[in-house]
């Protein structure tokens, strides 16, 4: 839908419609025929990426185009099977495809799609660490404007420097007004309690 909205004429390549799933997701295309519903499942599904990597095609004609596939450890197989066909479709286009995943979440599915990636010319990998002590006293000062080797020091051992919670770690700081009081990080994350850390895991599924 943003890219139908920045510009509208990128649906209307010929035979795009044909794809009753993209029809679905976007009822701008529900004037044209024929549904690809009497198709069987399989060819309904090829028509649906096909139609979509036409789609990113002709917007990448006008401009480059970014396409970010967030938190690949929980996506479903069809999302898998789209990202693999994208990859194969749409390599010469004026087109850049991110995709995030944790490797501690890998399992078979998501090995067999990062594999298809890495066989991909242009595929570059980047793995990103713990965040050091300076990088998260730097992630502090950035929200409130300032921050103590003392509290990047609790935070740090209280997070292990992964940024997902040091992000919740210092939410739930400035909501306790903790952020200028580093001794309030051992009252909020004992040591022994995980329970702040499920909950922000539990807020993204």
């Amino acid at each position: 839908r943003n890219l139908y909205r920045v510009d509208p004429a990128c649906l209307e390549e010929p035979g795009l419609a044909d794809s009753g799933e993209l029809s679905a997701l976007l009822p701008e295309l529900a004037r044209v025929a024929p549904p690809a519903s009497q198709l069987p499942a399989e060819q309904r599904r090829f028509v649906f990426f096909d139609a979509f990597a036409r789609t990113l095609r002709h917007a990448a004609q006008n401009r480059p185009v970014l396409v970010i596939f967030e938190d690949l450890h929980w996506a479903d197989p069809a999302s898998q099977r789209l990202l693999e066909h994208l990859v194969f479709d749409i390599s010469d286009a004026a087109l850049m495809i991110v995709v995030t995943t944790r490797e501690e979440e890998e399992n078979a599915a998501i090995a067999r799609t990062l594999a298809t990636l890495r066989r991909q010319d242009h595929f570059e990998s980047i793995s990103l660490g713990e965040l050091s002590q300076r990088d998260l006293a730097d992630l502090v000062e950035r929200w409130a404007g300032k921050a103590s080797d003392d509290l990047a020091e609790r935070l740090h051992q209280r997070t292990g420097g992964v940024p997902l919670f040091v992000r919740e770690a210092i939410r739930r700081l400035d909501i306790a007004a903790g952020l200028e009081n580093p001794e309030r990080v051992n009252e909020l994350f004992p040591a022994a309690q995980i329970d702040w850390v499920r909950e922000a895991l539990a807020g993204l599924s």
